[in-house]
């Protein structure tokens, strides 16, 4: 959650690499979403690590997805944010999962390849 210690993220980064981690709340719900650069941006002040907490690092201006939302809208929101990945929400604003840029450029390529 927002109040944990940024060495909670490096324990999960080195178990779990991803380029992104997404920040909930007790409840599910999404607060935010820790970017790879940013964590290691935090790694870099060593001597703060310690007193550091996820609310601090996060970023908790990105959007959501939603899954009924179009690629096109989806692509957006990418443009919109230099980000790899963004949270995909349900309609309680619970996170369901995470998509990523590569994966949206995949998804983008097959629907051109089908309409070619």
């Amino acid at each position: 959650g927002p109040n944990d210690p940024v060495q909670r993220i490096i324990d999960l980064a080195i178990e779990n690499p991803a380029a992104d981690y997404v920040v909930c709340d007790s409840d599910g719900k999404y607060k935010g979403l820790v970017a790879g650069h940013d964590l290691q941006t935090a790694l870099m002040a060593r001597e703060a690590l310690p007193l550091m907490i996820v609310s601090e690092i996060m970023r908790a201006d990105l959007p959501t997805i939603e899954s009924d939302m179009t690629l096109d809208v989806v692509l957006a929101k990418f443009a919109q944010h230099e980000v790899a990945s963004l949270a995909v929400v349900d309609d309680a604003g619970k996170v369901t999962g995470v998509i990523t840029r590569a994966s949206l450029m995949r998804m983008y390529q097959k629907t051109l390849d089908q309409s070619a």
